[in-house]
C-alpha cells in the first residue's frame, strides 16, 4: 500500500472507480481494511455502472472483503 495522505479517496477514474474499488476488485483485504479506516471514505458512492462495493465483491465471491464491507 502507498501513502494515502495526499490522495482523494472518493476520487473516481474514467470508470468510476474509487481506490476503495480497486481494492475490493483486487481482492485485497489488507488494501480495504485500510482504506475504509480513512475518515471520510465513501462505501455506498457506486461507479458509472451502478454497482457498489458490496455488489462487486459478492458478484466477485470475494468472501473475505464481503465479511469486511458487511
Amino acid at each position: 500500500m502507498i501513502e494515502i495522505e495526499c490522495y482523494n479517496l472518493d476520487g473516481q477514474d474514467f470508470s468510476g472507480h474509487m481506490p476503495l474499488a480497486w481494492a475490493v476488485h483486487n481482492k485485497n483485504a489488507g488494501d480495504v481494511k485500510t482504506l475504509l479506516d480513512r475518515e471520510g471514505v465513501n462505501t455506498s458512492k457506486p461507479c458509472n455502472r451502478g454497482q457498489t462495493l458490496l455488489l462487486i465483491a459478492a458478484r466477485g465471491e470475494y468472501e473475505e472483503v464481503v465479511k469486511i464491507l458487511l
